[in-house]
C-alpha cells in the first residue's frame, strides 16, 4: 500500500475513533450534580466571556490546545470584535453519561440570542459536552457537538 493510502486510512480511522459514542455504549450517571453544575457554570461564563471579551475567564473549563479550544477562542474574539453580545435564554441538562474509561458526556438543550448592531440571531439546539477528568480531579471540556434530539 502506498504511503498516501496509509495516511488516508489512518485519518479515516481517527475520525471514526473521535466520534461521540452511541448512548447504548454509555452508562447514565446517577449523581450528576457536579457535572450539571460544571456545564451550567461554563455556559454562563462563556456568555460573559463573549460580552466582556475576556476569553481567559472560560479557559479553566477547557482542555487546552485541542481544536475546540482554539475554535472557541476565535469565536469569542470575533463576536466581541464585531460588537456582538450574547444572551442565554435557556439552558437545560437532559442526561449525563459516562463511558467505560471514565469520560463524561453531558446532553443539554440551549437557547441563545446573539445581538449584532442591527439584527439578532436566535439559536436553539441540542448539544453534547465531551468532558475529561484530569489527574488532579478537575473537569475539562474537550469539545461540544450539536446532536439530534
Amino acid at each position: 500500500m502506498r504511503k498516501s493510502s496509509w495516511i488516508v486510512l489512518f485519518c479515516c480511522m481517527l475520525l471514526v475513533a473521535c466520534q461521540s459514542p452511541d448512548n447504548s455504549e454509555l452508562i447514565e450517571v446517577e449523581d450528576d450534580t457536579e457535572l450539571v453544575e460544571f456545564v451550567t457554570t461554563y455556559k454562563k461564563t462563556m456568555i460573559e466571556s463573549v460580552n466582556g471579551g475576556h476569553f481567559n475567564d472560560v479557559e479553566p473549563f477547557l482542555m487546552a490546545n485541542v481544536s475546540f479550544y482554539h475554535s472557541l477562542r476565535r469565536y469569542v474574539n470575533d463576536l466581541h470584535s464585531d460588537g456582538a453580545s450574547k444572551e442565554l435564554k435557556e439552558f437545560q441538562v437532559n442526561h449525563v453519561y459516562e463511558d467505560d474509561v471514565g469520560d463524561y458526556y453531558v446532553d443539554a438543550f440551549e437557547s441563545v440570542v446573539i445581538h449584532y448592531s442591527n439584527e439578532f440571531e436566535e439559536i436553539e439546539r441540542y448539544i453534547r459536552f465531551e468532558i475529561n477528568r484530569l489527574n488532579n480531579g478537575s473537569l475539562r471540556i474537550v469539545t461540544i457537538r450539536e446532536r439530534e434530539e
